[in-house]
């Protein structure tokens, strides 16, 4: 596969992989976690597996569709282009990020809607 495949693979899904984050974290992350979540919280450090596993599975391998990087530092002006799939863990002192954080980085004012659909509020 190509370099440009990839990117406008990247672009087209990325929406989508967002999406399945959220509706996984709906139902993988205990409710009284979910329910603790603000709009200046770090995602994956409130969010708590419900544990309904014979082994403990970190809620970002467990939800996200995919493990996000880019050659330069993601941050909230990333473009969506610039990034590239690792297959790697998420690992922000890597550059490595999941979907749903990169989303919720780059658009503050989507924050609140995360949090209502993430505890099935809906909008």
């Amino acid at each position: 596969m190509n370099n440009d495949y990839i990117c406008k693979m990247i672009i087209e899904n990325f929406t989508k992989w967002v999406e399945q984050e959220v509706d996984w974290l709906r139902y993988y992350a205990r409710k009284d976690t979910r329910i603790q979540l603000t709009e200046n919280s770090e995602l994956y450090d409130v969010l708590i597996s419900i544990g309904y596993a014979k082994r403990r599975i970190e809620l970002s391998q467990r939800c996200a569709a995919c493990i996000l990087t880019a050659d330069i530092e993601i941050t909230k002006n990333i473009e969506i282009a610039e990034l590239k799939i690792i297959y790697e863990h998420r690992n922000h002192n890597k550059n490595c990020y999941t979907p749903l954080e990169i989303y919720w980085m780059k658009y503050p004012e989507k924050r609140y809607e995360i949090i209502n659909n993430i505890n099935n509020y809906g909008i």
